[in-house]
């Protein structure tokens, strides 16, 4: 009708009466196809251009009438059951918006933006006005007491705690915040590049993961798997344990070096600061919730539109899961339970550094008085995940196929006990540096070789599993040792990066660039998912998988993010 050449959408045609736009989603019993082990790979979606008279239950009755009387021909070639899942009407109804969640998190959103507003507001009329004159104030020792106490009552009286949360909310001091790339001398700088390029990984693997659900050849794109640059993609959960790495290392870094300055202040630590363990996971859980939290809402408003709006099923769907588990978030449990119920699947990772924060915190604060017994139980638990690990991958005679690793992430891949280890090396690693002082006293040599060995250690386990021909005792030691050993190698990255013996490597991580991307891996690790599933959701077509088309889409994706 357009002189389109090319095949278009139905939906674009406009014929004499009224049309409504139908997709029915069906579920095949075929033995001809060539199945991969991912789930939902048996359903086909088949769509309907119909009069828009014809009711949602009056086409469910005549598709099931079809299917039950085997009335299709394409049934009976090929021994072929169909069963209807449901149908998806596209006709414009926004009465699903009216929910009791959905008005509260677009209340929340519009109070955000509105304290957004008023703290930018004060923060430039205001508070930066009472700052700057404080600056100009201070006391010198020729100026009479008494005035002196009158300035400072005037200028440098300190804000409320109401004025204190608005500037929370201060777009101008928190973009200041965020493009200071000055560093105090025992900063570690090369965490920043590691935290950015880490996350870069990270946004990588979610566009072929979620790309997955709208691929018109997933067979040959499994097998594009195989290759060995691929593993960077296919063998990428690495990524997850660079960054459980870094927040065990973190933690006890600051921690180590505060306790150093009370130290230097001849303050004695001889009884457990139980106040410190408690006000470290309150301070954690009200810097991470509130913008979980938020997107959480903002992704069941999100896939609920697109379970209206989109042709294609969708394997996960937050709108259903969120609205009954979102308690689970909430309460940073959501990794105890299977895959098919967690509400945004990614979110995972949120509940076991918050598991993986609360055992560290504990073991520092008991390491004030208790020293080596913490240190003992930090090595129990270490070897007690490695040898559960590979006890689980033998017992399942688990291979690293990818049908497998998709069919046992609730085995494998949540489970706060798999995943502990590099958390753990992360506490051992900052114990280290707090104790040489930035200094290695060792020769050159023997840095060369801890250079060999660090960077085999992550060579051999991204690598180490190319065309997956391996035997089920060496798939569980691998599974065992694997994280713990990568953690290893990216723990010698970040001592002699500080200890200045990185070279080249070091100079690229501890570029000023990398400061305020990596200040916003956090937000960006929880939006990217949303972002990559609404494009593929608002494609009217499914994707086709080719190398260099492929590969250019995930670069202008990076981009973005």
């Amino acid at each position: 009708m357009k002189n389109n050449l090319k095949f278009h959408n139905n939906i674009d045609d406009y014929p004499p009466f009224n049309l409504n736009y139908i997709v029915s989603y069906i579920r095949h019993n075929s033995t001809i196809q060539y199945y991969t082990g991912f789930p939902n790979e048996d359903v086909i979606s088949l769509a309907l251009c119909l009069p828009a008279s014809c009711t949602r239950d009056e086409i469910s009755e005549i598709l099931k009438y079809i299917f039950q009387e085997r009335l299709l021909t394409v049934g009976n070639l090929y021994d072929a059951d169909f069963n209807l899942i449901y149908i998806n009407d596209f006709k414009n109804d926004h009465q699903w918006l009216i929910n009791w969640r959905i008005i509260t998190v677009g209340f929340v959103i519009i109070l955000t933006w509105l304290m957004m507003i008023l703290g930018t507001v004060y923060d430039i009329i205001i508070h930066q006005k009472r700052f700057k004159m404080n600056k100009l104030l201070r006391p010198t020792t020729d100026k009479n007491i008494e005035i002196v106490e009158q300035e400072n009552y005037l200028y440098d009286k300190r804000p409320s705690i109401f004025a204190e949360i608005i500037l929370c909310f201060s777009i101008y001091t928190n973009t200041k915040f965020i493009f200071h790339t000055k560093n105090t001398s025992d900063s570690i700088n090369a965490i920043h590049g590691l935290r950015f390029l880490g996350m870069v990984w990270i946004i990588m693997i979610h566009s072929v993961l979620f790309m997955s659900d709208y691929v018109d050849n997933r067979v040959w794109s499994m097998r594009m798997s195989e290759g060995i640059i691929a593993q960077i993609i296919s063998n990428g959960t690495f990524s997850v344990d660079t960054f459980f790495l870094i927040s065990g290392f973190l933690l006890a870094w600051i921690y180590f070096k505060d306790r150093k300055k009370m130290l230097d202040n001849k303050k004695i630590i001889n009884c457990i600061k139980w106040n410190d363990f408690f006000n470290g996971i309150a301070k954690r859980i009200v810097r991470l919730t509130p913008s979980y939290m938020i997107l959480l809402g903002i992704v069941e408003i999100n896939f609920g539109w697109y379970s209206k709006t989109s042709l294609f099923y969708m394997n996960e769907r937050p709108h259903d899961t969120c609205a009954k588990y979102w308690w689970r978030n909430l309460l940073y449990i959501n990794n105890f339970f299977g895959h098919e119920t967690m509400c945004m699947s990614w979110s995972w990772y949120l509940s076991n550094d918050m598991q993986f924060f609360i055992i560290g915190l504990f073991l520092l604060v008991l390491s004030d008085v208790y020293f080596y017994t913490s240190a003992t139980l930090l090595l129990i638990l270490l070897l007690c995940s490695t040898a559960i690990t590979g006890y689980i991958s033998y017992s399942y005679e688990y291979t690293s196929t990818l049908d497998m690793q998709w069919n046992m992430l609730d085995i494998f891949y949540y489970p706060p006990w798999m995943r502990i280890g590099p958390y753990l090396i992360g506490i051992i690693t900052a114990y280290s540096l707090t104790r040489i002082n930035k200094k290695l006293c060792i020769n050159k040599k023997f840095i060369c070789l801890m250079w060999i060995v660090g960077s085999l250690c992550n060579i051999l386990t991204l690598f180490g599993l190319f065309k997956r021909d391996i035997s089920v005792t060496c798939m569980a030691i691998y599974v065992a040792l694997s994280r713990s050993v990568w953690a290893i190698g990216i723990s010698w990255l970040i001592i002699a990066c500080y200890t200045n013996n990185g070279g080249i490597i070091n100079k690229i991580l501890t570029l000023n660039l990398w400061i305020p991307l990596s200040r916003l891996t956090y937000c960006a690790y929880l939006i990217n998912p949303l972002i990559i599933n609404s494009i593929y959701l608002q494609s009217e077509t499914s994707i086709h998988v080719d190398f260099l088309p492929n590969v250019s889409i995930k670069i202008r994706k990076l981009i973005f993010f």
